[in-house]
């Protein structure tokens, strides 16, 4: 019995630290991208997709143009095993990559967000650790043009 719950911890471990460096890896190249293309949104989702993402991070609805900044409880978590991309500032108008306003300024700063909502798969590892653990990745960047 021990030795199954140390074989599934392991596994939801490895699960954890695949999504966590998916995070990081999409919040990255998001912000690279909205670094390099000032006039839309598409180039940081495509990015961001682009990346290995294996569909469990979707673009975040509130990720539009006149947006707050990431804060504290903003954006909120998504449902278990889920996450969002989160771009400020935001060029969409909607939550499509149609850009619908003027470009980004000029060496200033943007930013990409990735929340995910991750839950072990086996119980009893939920049970040790909690339902659901929040992994948050922020990746900043000046422009470029």
């Amino acid at each position: 019995m021990l030795f199954f719950l140390l074989v599934f911890a392991v596994i939801d471990f490895g699960r954890f630290i695949y999504i966590r460096n998916i995070a990081f890896r999409d919040a990255e190249a998001a912000a690279r991208a909205m670094a390099t293309y000032s006039d839309s949104d598409c180039a940081a989702w495509t990015a961001a997709r682009a990346n290995g993402n294996p569909g469990a991070i979707t673009v975040d609805a509130t990720s539009i143009q006149g947006d707050p900044p990431p804060g504290p409880g903003f954006p909120a978590a998504p449902g278990p095993n889920q996450g969002t991309l989160y771009l400020y500032p935001a060029m969409a108008t909607t939550a499509t990559c149609a850009s619908g306003g003027p470009s980004r300024p000029s060496n200033t700063k943007v930013e990409a967000v990735v929340i995910y909502s991750f839950s072990p798969l086996t119980p009893l590892v939920a049970r040790i650790v909690g339902d659901i653990q929040i992994i948050a990745v922020d990746n900043v960047s000046i422009t470029e043009y």
